[in-house]
C-alpha cells in the first residue's frame, strides 16, 4: 500500500487531480491510499512519515511550497512531485529532493504514470533501515536484506539473507515500516518481491532457495500485483 498526498489550494483542481491519480494507479496496479490537503500547515499537521509521495503545488496561499521544502518541514521525506502553473517559479527547485515536475496544464496520465513510476523507483532504491530489538540488543537492518517474513502467535520470523531475527510483534505493526517493494502474499507471510526468482501455483520461489506458499483462491490477485510492481522498475 502506497500513501499519496496531495497539497493544492484550488479545491476544485485538488479534486480532479484525485480522481486522475486513482485511475491511472488502477491502471498500473497500485494499490493506494490518497489524502488531500488544501494548505501545507494541514499537510505538516498530518503523520508525514506515513506519505510515500507527495504532489505538492509550488505556489500555494502561503507563498511558494518549495521555499517550505528547503527548511526540512516534513520529517522523513517522501518523495516529491512538485506541480506549477507559473514556471517561473521553480528557481529553488533544484534546492529541493522533487523527483518530478509536472506542469498543471499537462497533466495527462501517460504523464502521470512516467511520474509514479519515478517516485516508486526511487522508494525502491532508497536503503531504508530499521532497527528492531531483540532482548537487550538492538539490531539496524536494512530491509534490502530481508527476503521474506513469517508471523505465528504474535512473533515474526525475519528471514534475512544470511541469517534469522524473531520478534515479538505483529505482522500488522512491523509492515508499517516496510517500503513498497514488500507484497503481503499470505495471511502469514510477506515477502521483499526483489528476492523472488519464479512462482508456481501455491508458492513464491526466493533467492535464499525457500518456497513462500501463495493460497490458491488468492494466486491470481497476488501474481497480478507482483507483475504490476515488475513492469514499474
Amino acid at each position: 500500500m502506497v500513501t499519496i498526498a496531495i497539497c493544492d489550494d484550488d479545491k476544485a483542481f485538488l479534486e480532479i487531480l484525485e480522481a486522475k491519480i486513482q485511475r491511472v494507479a488502477n491502471e498500473i496496479g497500485l494499490k493506494n491510499k490518497i489524502v488531500a490537503f488544501n494548505n501545507l500547515k494541514e499537510l505538516q499537521g498530518y503523520d508525514s512519515d506515513k506519505i510515500d509521495i507527495c504532489f505538492l503545488d509550488v505556489m500555494l496561499a502561503e507563498g511558494n511550497s518549495l521555499d517550505w521544502l528547503t527548511e526540512n518541514k516534513l520529517k522523513d521525506k517522501p518523495q516529491i512531485i512538485a506541480m506549477t502553473g507559473f514556471p517561473g517559479e521553480i528557481y529553488n527547485l533544484s534546492k529541493t529532493d522533487a523527483c518530478f515536475l509536472l506542469l498543471k496544464s499537462h497533466i495527462d496520465d501517460k504523464t502521470l504514470i512516467c511520474a509514479l513510476q519515478k517516485a516508486l523507483q526511487n522508494i525502491t532504491n532508497k536503503k531504508n533501515v530499521i532497527v528492531v530489538s531483540v532482548g537487550n540488543k538492538n539490531h539496524a537492518i536494512c530491509t534490502d536484506e530481508i527476503v521474506y517474513i513469517e508471523s505465528f502467535n504474535n512473533n515474526i520470523l525475519l528471514h534475512l539473507i544470511d541469517r534469522e531475527i524473531n520478534l515479538y510483534s505483529t505482522m500488522k505493526d512491523f509492515a508499517k515500516n516496510l517500503p513498497v517493494n514488500f507484497l503481503k502474499c499470505h495471511k502469514s507471510y510477506v515477502v521483499n518481491m526483489n528476492h523472488i526468482t519464479g512462482f508456481y501455483r501455491n508458492f513464491f520461489t526466493m533467492k535464499n532457495g525457500k518456497a513462500v506458499p501463495i493460497p490458491p483462491k488468492k494466486y491470481n490477485s497476488i501474481i497480478e500485483e507482483y507483475s504490476n510492481y515488475i513492469k514499474m522498475l
